[in-house]
């Protein structure tokens, strides 16, 4: 994602964050179906931000545009998000959309392939906080 949706987005997730609680990473990923073959109104959508801080990994419900609106989940720091996984369709879909899959909280989330290092950074994170 650019530059100035970041900052948006970090601005956005403040008031969720508790006092002296500080985001260090987050990204938007899709939830449910396959993004391969859900329909095109839902390719559009960003429902959850996963929003890294150094005391938790917060898991946000987003409306229209990825602003967030309730905390679904607060987990442990400790939490690995786990290497995404490949899915054959994107194949088919490359190099127009491409995701890959993670599950956070018991629930398969889509992640926009650009969007992966930070999947890793917060887990390396977790590894060198350990």
């Amino acid at each position: 994602m650019n530059e100035r949706v970041r900052q948006i987005l970090f601005q956005n997730v403040a008031p969720f964050l508790n006092e002296g609680e500080v985001a260090r990473h987050l990204f938007q990923a899709r939830r449910g179906e396959n993004p391969y073959v859900a329909a095109w109104s839902t390719m559009l959508r960003f429902p959850r931000l996963i929003v890294a801080t150094d005391d938790a990994i917060l898991v946000l419900s987003t409306v229209w545009f990825g602003r967030p609106e309730t905390i679904i989940a607060r987990l442990d720091r400790s939490t690995r998000l786990g290497e995404p996984q490949f899915s054959p369709w994107s194949l088919l879909f490359l190099p127009l959309l491409s995701f890959r899959w993670i599950r956070v909280n018991n629930e398969r989330l889509w992640v926009p392939t650009k969007d992966m290092d930070e999947v890793r950074a917060i887990d390396a994170q977790n590894v060198t906080s350990s």
